[in-house]
């Protein structure tokens, strides 16, 4: 694989009971760099030009110490993850980050955690809310599952802030689902950005911060 360039996606059934995990030390069999897999989401709403896809693109190819592969996924709680799921069967990536936007917030902020909740008058831009029966309610609390990436120690590296709310729509919907889907070996998170965007160096400045937590000490 040419340095910056990703191979497209294959076709793909869908999620259910995929299992994928990344290869040794999560690099390519055929590259010396760790590969990451960046998926921005796309326009939904009001929003046409999401600065989450912009980002995305912009990633490929940006690093000097990864191979990063970007794509952006639909606002769709089925289809954004069955699109990463055939990104991962192609790349398997070391580490996959999934960014959206919040209009509600100044700055970048990682997600600590995707939760089993949505807003059932919010549907995706398929009109269809998440397959998962309920709201996800047990024992008057919502279940949820942490993030497989060290947000504490990542968000001081980029001075950025860590958020306890994904939110309820499908940003929220792709971490929860992600994170119960894929190998949990396989480092996973979520960033949210403003509508301002953020930049290519804050994410490389993740992903090197992840490499570094990731490295042995010497001796």
């Amino acid at each position: 694989m040419a340095d910056g360039l990703c191979p497209r996606a294959p076709g793909a059934s869908g999620w259910h009971g995929l299992h994928v995990s990344a290869l040794p030390n999560g690099r390519l069999s055929s590259g010396t760099r760790p590969t990451a897999l960046v998926m921005g989401f796309g326009p939904f709403g009001s929003v046409v030009d999401n600065p989450a896809a912009r980002l995305a693109s912009a990633c490929v190819g940006a690093s000097g110490t990864w191979e990063v592969c970007g794509d952006t996924m639909p606002v769709s709680y089925r289809r954004s993850v069955e699109h990463t799921a055939r990104w991962i069967s192609t790349v398997r990536p070391g580490l996959v980050l999934g960014i959206g936007v919040a209009a509600n917030r100044r700055k970048p902020y990682l997600e600590r955690w995707g939760r089993r909740c949505f807003n059932p008058s919010m549907p995706d831009i398929d009109g269809r809310l998440p397959d998962w029966g309920d709201s996800g309610r047990r024992s008057g609390r919502f279940s949820r599952r942490a993030s497989r990436l060290p947000v504490d120690a990542l968000a001081r590296a980029a001075g950025i802030e860590v958020s306890d709310d994904c939110g309820r729509y499908v940003c929220n919907g792709w971490l929860y689902t992600c994170l119960g889907a894929f190998s949990e070996s396989l480092p996973l998170g979520f960033l949210h950005v403003p509508m301002t965007g953020w930049n290519v160096v804050g994410i490389c400045s993740l992903l090197d911060a992840f490499l570094a937590l990731e490295e042995p000490p010497n001796g």
